[in-house]
């Protein structure tokens, strides 16, 4: 036996994940998320079923569905009357083993996010935990997005792949505080605006840009608030030395 203390252990399926939590005070909870690289197969193998499904379409041509539609309409004229004494008995059936189905796997998007978490994480610990100065950095641009609202934006992973981008791209070891202004000027030089490189993610396979669900306004706001004096007054005003 590990511990005398208690834990509630619940499961929480929308979440698709295990909470443990204390019973005495402080009153702290763990959520674990379960997810499987199985599930990341599902998806490509799905994307590529629907590709060559759609290839096949292009080659069949305008004649091939002709003559899919005439052998349709074939079947449904022959299976018209067994359809109508047997389509509840079915319907039923599958309707039941589709709930069945989905109340065993967990949710994908979910999974799909927590597997993401992982290859961040793991991507981090390769690339950011021996780069002198980085996580000083991340650490005080962190506490602006937590302080300003317009730096919310590239809260979390953007934040951590455009810190890296810009100090390890520097050919010789910076100080915090210049690898600090490096970041402030890269942003400044408006890599987020409409029609800039983006962000590319290092982690998935598909060409995927990290900014593509921040709206033009944020870009904008970000990009100026990287360029005005006042808000490196804020930035300075970020950094609180006990």
């Amino acid at each position: 036996k590990l511990t005398e203390e208690k834990y509630v252990v619940t499961s929480s399926l929308p979440e698709a994940a295990i909470l443990v939590q204390t019973t005495t005070d402080p009153m702290l909870k763990l959520k674990i998320t379960l997810t499987s690289p199985a599930m990341r197969e599902d998806e490509d193998l799905e994307e590529e079923e629907e590709e060559e499904e759609e290839e096949e379409e292009l080659e069949n041509g305008e004649d091939g569905e002709e003559v899919e539609e005439e052998a349709e309409a074939e079947a449904e004229v022959v299976m018209e009357d067994q359809g109508k004494e047997n389509g509840e008995v079915l319907g039923a059936a599958a309707h039941t083993v589709e709930t069945e189905e989905e109340g065993e796997v967990l949710d994908r998007h979910r999974c799909l996010l927590a597997l993401a978490a992982l290859r961040h994480a793991k991507w981090f610990q390769a690339r950011v935990n021996g780069l002198k100065s980085c996580v000083i950095v991340l650490r005080i641009l962190r506490d602006m997005c937590n302080r300003h609202p317009i730096w919310e934006p590239l809260k979390g992973w953007p934040l951590e792949l455009i810190c890296e981008k810009a100090i390890a791209t520097c050919n010789r070891p910076l100080g915090a505080g210049e690898a600090l202004r490096r970041v402030m000027e890269c942003l400044a030089s408006g890599i987020l605006l409409p029609g800039g490189p983006g962000l590319h993610d290092p982690c998935e396979k598909e060409p995927t840009d990290t900014l593509a669900n921040m709206m033009d306004q944020e870009a904008e706001a970000i990009t100026y608030g990287a360029q005005v004096p006042s808000d490196k007054q804020q930035l300075a005003d970020s950094i609180v030395i006990p």
